[in-house]
Order: C-alpha cells, then structure tokens, then sequence
C-alpha cells in the first residue's frame, strides 16, 4: 500500500484474515516522537526463527544513510541478544510495547553484538511522504483523527498466562484471564482433567506430565475459547540408579533409569564414585536401554584418577531422529570391575548429582532442566549361601519360581535390584543378564544343572 526508502517502511495488507488457529496478535503503534524508555526488537536473523533482542537503555533520536531530522531511533548496543543480516524491517517495541520503527540498518552482529541499530521512525514514516503511497497516516488514520498511539489487539478476544509454566510437582500455578468482552462466565480446562470458573484460578498440579489450558468465556452473543498447547510442564522427572551389591572379582552392571515426563533428545549424566570399595571404571553401553536407537553416545569428560565420568547421549542433532518420549526406564548401564580383596560391608556411592562444571540435564525441544537425583550404592555384603539362585532372599534360601519372577522383572520391566549380585548371577558368570533367565529356567523346569555354588 504505501512505502518510503527515507525511513526504510512499507506497508503491506493482508489478503485474507487469518485463522483463528494462527493465535495472531494485531501489534499496537506510536508515532509520538518521544524516545522510549527502553527497547525490544524481535526479529528472524539471517532467516532463524524467531528471536528477542532487548536494550535496556533510552532510545537515541539520530539520523542514518543521509537523512536529516532526526529521523531514526538508534539503539547504541543491545544488552541482550542482537541482530544479523535479514532483521531488516522488523519491528522495534517500546516500553507500552507498540511499534516505533522499522529496522533499516547498523553494524549490529553476533561478531559485533555491541555495535548500533537504526530503525526508521515510525512517527517519521507516519507523514513524511507527499502522497498516500508514501506515508502511513491515510491507511492508518483514514479519518484523520489525529491519533497518536493505538494498543494492539488480540481479535479472538480471550488472553490468559500463568505467573509460571513449568516447575517441580506440586506445582502451584496462577493463571490470569482477561477478555475486552462483555463476558458472563468464564470457563477452564486445565488438562490434568481439572475445571475452575472464576477468572483468575489458582491450581495445584499434583503429577507430572505436560498439559493443554484452554479458556472459554462466554457472552450473551457467543463463546469464545483459547487453547495453548503443552503450556504447563509439571516435572517430577529422576535419574536415578539402583542400590546393587558387588562380588569380588566380577564385573558389575550398574544401569541407570530416567523418569521424563517431557520429550528428551539429550541427556547428559555425570557420575563420580568413591568410598571403601575400590571399583574400577570399565565403559558404558545402552544396549537394551531406552537411548539404544540414539545417534550420538560418548564420554565429554573422563578422569579416572579422580573417578569421574561424564556421559553424553543425544538423539539426534539435526532433528533426524525423534526424541525419546515420556516414559520410565534404562537409559545406560554403567560397567565397572570389582577388585578381588574386598571385604564384607565396603561400599561405594555412585553420584549422579554432577560436579566440577558437569551437572545432569534433561534437554528437549519443550524443556531443558536439571532432573531430581536417586545415586545408588553399590555394596558388598557376604550374602549368597549354598548354591547360587535365591533372587528375591527368601530367609529360607529356597529357589523356586518366585525367583525367576523377580529376576524377569529386574531386567525388562524396571524392578526392584536384587540385594544380592552373587544370588541373582544363576550362571556364576559375573554378570546378571538374560542368560541367568535361561539357566534358571532349565534348572527349574526342565532339569538342568543346579546353580554354581556361591563364591
């Protein structure tokens, strides 16, 4: 409709009205030459997505590429995020949040974050041209009213937020409603299968997932309803292994669990042991793990004269590969040799709770966050007697289905560790795994050998 390469603006008209679907909010204008008492600019860099710059400082009357007058605002630096090639012609905000300019250039890069913007005065745009098809104010202003400022508008006529979205379960969450409609009721639906009908709830999410909030408001005309999808992320999410107990001389599988109620393309999973149990690190492997399929699987960080380790697993980085969805188990298996001179009650502590700069983290395209920490224990107690295969440590050493039972359960559907390694290694090879099955199988049911005689 109109455009003028003084102030760098054009003016564009929709075609069509967007879907109601689209959530389009009609942004606010000023064209009062006043500066604004601080600044955002948002903006697709270089073709990126969408991103936020902000500048905390007054904005700067001045002028750029040979004007006069005054004629842009300039932002000296941004205190926060930048500009690149392509921001050209976006938007910049002031502190009422309207439109005062347009940006028309600078020298302000992610090599130069600190270096200047100019954005074109709206106020300059507003009737510097000599024709409509040069200034803004006869599409804007059609009336000739004489307006200077005019908020934006969301035109389904229904806004809510909440003063937080995602935190630990409980997690309390106040939501605020408002309308410009004449509005009779209001009506929530807060996607754990709770209602409320008043304006402004307050609700307590009790168990972690991620939630749709929808508001409906009705009026005597019509109701109007707003749904924002995976709005509230209540965590209760773990990384946590089990406590497990050690024989001398053997290797030892210690397999770590993740709880993620969020999609997950990355974790990563410091791990420091130390205590009266001397374990040595072998490697780690996610074979028969959750993260088996994930593409990216190595140490960031080793040391083992210290005893630590930090793992990396990533799906995929460039979006290849999906993320692990919500859901509860194996995520890796940690493998370390036992010495051969131990004694009845050492132990170790895993530490899952990270150090140095290396803390465990939880990374998905709705969240990044620190899980909560269950670090294992790993013992050894001198607790297998006669032969091997008493897996649930029946006081009256019995070997018998319920073992197979809870072996099954261990290792394919996340149960409870054996307390004892020695009785639950049927096989007497050194490491509980699915050959154990196999041979209390054939010893229980198809008259197979007994089961090695504990060490």
């Amino acid at each position: 409709r109109a455009s003028n390469s003084y102030s760098d603006f054009g003016l564009l008209e929709l075609a069509e009205v967007p879907p109601d679907s689209y959530s389009v909010y009609y942004a606010g204008w000023s064209r009062v030459d006043e500066p604004s008492e601080w600044s955002v600019g948002i903006h697709h860099p270089s073709g990126d997505i969408k991103k936020i710059s902000f500048d905390n400082d007054p904005s700067i009357s001045a002028n750029y590429g040979g004007s006069s007058g005054g004629s842009h605002w300039k932002v000296g630096a941004w205190d926060d995020g930048t500009t690149e090639p392509g921001s050209s012609g976006s938007p910049l905000f002031d502190h009422n949040h309207r439109v005062t300019g347009q940006l028309h250039g600078g020298t302000a890069s992610c090599e130069q974050p600190y270096s200047p913007d100019y954005y074109g005065k709206f106020a300059k745009s507003w009737d510097y041209g000599a024709t409509s098809s040069s200034r803004l104010k006869d599409w804007l202003d059609p009336d000739n009213t004489s307006v200077t400022v005019l908020d934006g508008i969301d035109p389904l006529g229904v806004v809510f937020w909440a003063d937080t979205t995602y935190g630990e379960v409980p997690l309390e969450v106040q939501f605020t409603g408002e309308s410009y409609l004449d509005v009779i009721a209001w009506n929530w639906s807060l996607g754990d299968g709770d209602s409320a009908f008043v304006q402004s709830p307050v609700h307590v999410y009790d168990s972690g997932g991620v939630y749709d909030v929808s508001l409906m408001v009705e009026t005597a005309e019509e109701n109007r309803e707003r749904t924002i999808e995976n709005y509230i992320i209540a965590l209760a999410d773990t990384l946590k292994g089990s406590d497990t107990n050690a024989a001398p001389n053997t290797p030892l599988e210690i397999t770590i669990y993740a709880n993620n109620n969020t999609p997950v393309n990355q974790f990563i999973i410091p791990v420091q042991w130390s205590g009266a149990l001397e374990l040595e690190y072998d490697s780690f492997s996610t074979i028969g793990c959750r993260t088996d399929y994930f593409g990216y699987k190595t140490l960031i960080h080793t040391d083992p004269y210290v005893k630590q380790i930090t793992i990396e697993l990533t799906a995929s980085i460039n979006e290849s590969t999906p993320e692990l969805e919500p859901g509860n188990g194996p995520i890796v298996k940690l493998l370390f040799t036992v010495p051969g001179t131990i004694s009845s009650g050492e132990q170790t502590t895993i530490n899952l709770s990270g150090y140095s700069t290396y803390s465990p983290l939880f990374s998905g395209s709705l969240l990044s966050y620190e899980p909560a920490i269950v670090s294992p224990t790993i013992s050894y107690i001198d607790c297998c007697t006669g032969i091997r295969g008493n897996v649930d440590s029946d006081p009256g050493d019995n070997v018998n289905v319920s073992d197979l039972t809870y072996l099954v359960a261990y290792l394919f559907t996340g149960g409870v560790a054996p307390s004892c390694g020695d009785e639950a290694n049927v096989d007497g090879l050194g490491t509980i795994s699915v050959a154990d099955v196999t041979f209390l199988v054939s010893y229980l049911f198809q008259g197979g050998p007994l089961p090695p005689a504990c060490p």
